[in-house]
């Protein structure tokens, strides 16, 4: 069975494909796993994939509600320690 030389060129330009893909496979790997890891000297406190609904300090307590973080008590902050809008 004779091919057409259509048919020729289709696997040619299939090949060619596959070839740079799987040139470039291993980078791109590498790629994926350098991003998805933590920077040196970095601790995660809590998996990646966990929401933090409150976090417990000594003299506070900061909750996530629908709104925003709410804390258990009234903060007293001067305007001078805000950062300025601008």
């Amino acid at each position: 069975m004779k091919l057409k030389r259509q048919t020729w060129n289709n696997i040619l330009i299939f090949s060619v494909v596959i070839f740079f893909g799987l040139m470039l496979l291993p980078d791109y790997l590498r790629h994926q796993r350098q991003s998805n890891a933590m920077p040196e000297g970095v601790i995660a406190l809590v998996d990646s994939r966990s929401e933090v609904l409150s976090l417990r300090f000594a003299h506070l307590t900061l909750t996530r509600t629908l709104d925003g973080w709410q804390t258990d008590k009234p903060l007293v902050i001067s305007q001078q320690s805000l950062p300025s809008g601008g």
